[in-house]
């Protein structure tokens, strides 16, 4: 949804422009690229026509956003799942992010070079994405090559080889990156604010997790939050870039099997209970700086 959102400001912030001045359509339309536009002297692509936001419904599965733009030969498919950090708890908390990270290391199907090659060699690009109510992947990369780098992210939904060794070392580079926010000032005022407002519930707990979690988290608790909240769990899918979205939606459909997923109801994560007035939440540090966050419910 922010890749929808993000893509019709840009369309905005080109459009305005062109807006205020006459427009006039060339002579010869083009098939893949659309209508051509004349402005004095130059001409404008149809990289400059603006395109509705369209919906996809898939039977009996999601529904799918596509923000078509013609820009760059380029797509962006994002695949969110509602949860995971939503659902974590003080025992678990981290294991969304931990569980992500492995997932993209090794498949039933692809080892670790072959998923690298089968990105990289195309010019792709795979993120993990993990916010307070949805966690997923982002795929970025170019129209031509596209499909076969879908090969890659279906089977790293469907079929992810947890292995003991990839966890514990995913669980090393946490802490490593636990450490790091540890000095860094504003990144620990940012969680402590959502602590104090949130305390024991998800939305106030570390994104990665803890140290202590970390140790409490074993393979089989991997495997099986996967299966909780990906296999079984419906999607949100979101297309950006050179494309109406139909294929890529029938491609979808068929590679993860898109049809039959059940949505989940996120759990409201409210404060326990009001702020007290002037609540604080004070770290001290032997540091040579300080920062500070302050904001309001």
């Amino acid at each position: 949804l922010e890749m929808a959102v993000r893509a019709k400001v840009q369309e905005s912030q080109i459009m305005e422009p062109l807006n205020s001045k006459k427009l006039k359509t060339a002579k010869t339309p083009n098939k893949d690229m659309g209508l051509f536009y004349r402005k004095s002297s130059g001409e404008l692509t149809s990289a400059w026509v603006s395109h509705e936001l369209t919906t996809y419904k898939v039977l009996h599965g999601p529904e799918v956003l596509v923000k078509q733009s013609q820009a760059l030969p380029i797509i962006s498919l994002g695949i969110f799942f509602p949860g995971g950090r939503a659902f974590e708890n003080e025992g678990n908390e981290g294991i969304t992010e931990l569980m992500l990270r492995a997932s993209t290391r090794e498949t039933m199907s692809l080892s670790p070079i072959q998923i690298a090659t089968g990105i990289e060699s195309y010019g792709a690009e795979l993120e993990t994405v993990v916010g307070r109510d949805l966690f997923g992947y982002v795929l970025t990369g170019t129209k031509s090559d596209f499909e076969k780098t879908l090969n890659v992210i279906a089977s790293i939904l469907n079929e992810p080889r947890f292995t003991q060794t990839q966890i514990e070392f995913e669980k090393r580079q946490l802490s490593f990156e636990m450490a790091a926010v540890d000095d860094n000032m504003e990144e620990m005022a940012r969680q402590l604010f959502f602590e104090a407002l949130f305390e024991k519930r998800a939305y106030g707990m570390p994104p990665m997790g803890t140290v202590e979690s970390m140790k409490k988290i074993e393979l089989s608790d991997v495997t099986e939050w996967h299966r909780l909240w990906v296999k079984n769990v419906r999607p949100n899918l979101v297309i950006a870039g050179d494309t109406d979205g139909s294929e890529i939606v029938s491609l979808l459909s068929a590679k993860l099997g898109l049809s039959g997923k059940f949505p989940i109801e996120l759990p409201k994560q409210g404060p326990m209970k009001p702020p007290e007035p002037g609540k604080e939440n004070i770290l001290f540090q032997s540091k040579h700086h300080s920062a500070l966050v302050f904001g309001a419910l």
